[in-house]
């Protein structure tokens, strides 16, 4: 990579570095619901429960096998397991968006690289997703390309790569697409990458076949009987995609220029570009066929392959503009971003208070033996320490009755201690469990948590025969 005022360029790295720091130190309390499944396979691990949900269940719905590892190791030397997953995340974004820069810097347009690389840690969507595995992922995808586009670091290149699918396993794409690169480059199979992705994957291999019963994660096939289950649409995403990325709407408008500029970066973008838009297409489509519920962490890597293809694309607008229309175009990316970053830089915490409390008040009048039902899990799931029974069957084995769209399967196999319903009562699942006959013989109301509206809580306990 050739930069021709190296100064600059510095000095715009350093703001990417600073600016994420901001936003890490910022967002230290962000956890989505999701992120604290993750958290509690983590203290199993590190309690010696071993790589379980509930404790002598094993059942492997943790997507991220080297994100849920990462965080047990490193919350244990800290002591703190949800900082320690912040931790990983932030730092990971922050790479992200250095690899971002250095990509599109890459292919001729360093200016754009910085504005690209400044919107990765500033952006709302993705400073949510820093309890996840999301920002590793996209920081290994990131680099492996960037290592992809140099003939000579092939075997990096698929080293990161076969990370990334011990992180999610839809990197299974980009690992086949740099074999196929390094092929058509050499005209033969290089066997060093092939070693190398040998050598990441078997220890998991090995270790959770025989550990958990499969190397390969439930929590897909189970988003996707949930999908099916609820008639979710095929590419629902599609119809969804303004929605979710109008999420903090006017704060966000900025989310959509990814989008529009892209086309015209597309051509311009090199292999690394090009391999991240392939993959990014790939995992869009599984996920649409297989009929996914769409959150938008699922698109993390599409919205990193827009914003490399928009930074090319305006790149290349600037290039062949005069210089005060240049500067132009420049001044109004730049205040885009800066018109994101308060929103971004402002989400200090997002757990549900509600389900917090609920989670508490279910460690403080439970006892060893009793379970808990709940949809949302996460936070229940993490604060309550009860084994949780989920309908949706992410952290109990059920994708067959979900997938045929029974949600009251587990009311009388399972018979939880206590039930969690929102009021009113959510209807898509719900509903369904509210008019039971079983539940309305056997559950009588415990406490209601959290003040009314959609996410107010009420906690069943099964009555005493």
């Amino acid at each position: 990579m050739i930069v021709a005022r190296r100064g600059p360029w510095l000095a715009g790295l350093a703001a990417i570095l600073l600016v994420g720091a901001a936003a890490a130190w910022t967002s230290r309390d962000l956890r989505v619901d999701d992120a604290l499944i993750t958290y509690r396979y983590a203290r199993n691990i590190v309690s010696g429960e071993g790589w379980v949900y509930n404790a002598g269940e094993p059942h492997n719905t943790a997507t991220s096998p080297l994100y849920t590892a990462l965080v047990a190791g490193v919350g244990a030397l800290a002591g703190d397991i949800p900082r320690a997953g912040h931790l990983i995340g932030s730092a990971s974004l922050i790479a992200c968006a250095v690899l971002t820069a250095l990509i599109v810097a890459g292919a001729g347009f360093p200016v754009a690289g910085v504005l690209a690389g400044l919107f990765i840690v500033i952006n709302p969507l993705l400073l949510l997703t820093v309890s996840m595995e999301t920002p590793l992922f996209l920081a290994l995808c990131a680099g492996a390309v960037l290592l992809a586009s140099d003939p000579t670091r092939v075997t990096s290149a698929v080293g990161l790569a076969s990370l990334a699918t011990l992180t999610r396993g839809e990197a299974i794409v980009l690992v086949v697409l740099i074999y196929g690169l390094s092929v058509w480059r050499e005209r033969r199979l290089p066997w060093r990458p092939v070693a190398v992705s040998l050598a990441v994957a078997l220890p998991w291999a090995v270790y959770a076949t025989a550990g958990i019963g499969s190397p390969v994660p439930d929590s897909l096939g189970a988003k996707a009987a949930l999908g099916v289950g609820l008639g979710m649409p095929s590419f629902a995403v599609v119809r969804q995609a303004p929605e979710i990325l109008w999420q903090f709407g006017l704060a966000t408008v900025i989310n959509f220029v990814p989008f529009v500029l892209a086309p015209l970066g597309v051509a311009r973008m090199g292999a690394a570009g090009w391999l991240l838009a392939v993959s990014a297409g790939a995992q869009i489509a599984l996920h649409g066929a297989l009929r996914v519920p769409p959150q938008h962490w699922y698109y993390a890597l599409p919205m990193l392959a827009a914003v490399v293809a928009a930074g090319c694309g305006a790149g290349w607008v600037a290039g062949r503009l005069r210089r005060p229309a240049r500067i132009a175009l420049w001044v109004c990316l730049a205040v885009g971003v800066a018109v994101a970053a308060p929103t971004g830089l402002s989400l200090t915490t997002n757990e549900d208070a509600n389900y917090v409390d609920a989670g508490r008040w279910l460690r403080a009048h439970g006892g060893t033996g009793d379970s808990v039902a709940a949809v949302e899990i996460g936070a229940i799931g993490w604060y309550s320490g009860l084994t949780v029974v989920d309908p949706l069957g992410l952290g109990t084995p059920a994708s067959d009755r979900v997938r045929r769209g029974d949600f009251i399967w587990w009311l009388e196999q399972r018979r939880p201690t206590f039930i969690l319903l929102h009021r009113p009562v959510w209807p898509w699942v719900e509903h369904v469990v509210a008019r039971h006959p079983s539940f309305q013989r056997d559950y009588e109301e415990a406490i209601v948590v959290g003040a009314p509206g959609p996410r107010q809580c009420v906690i069943y306990r099964r009555r005493r025969m």
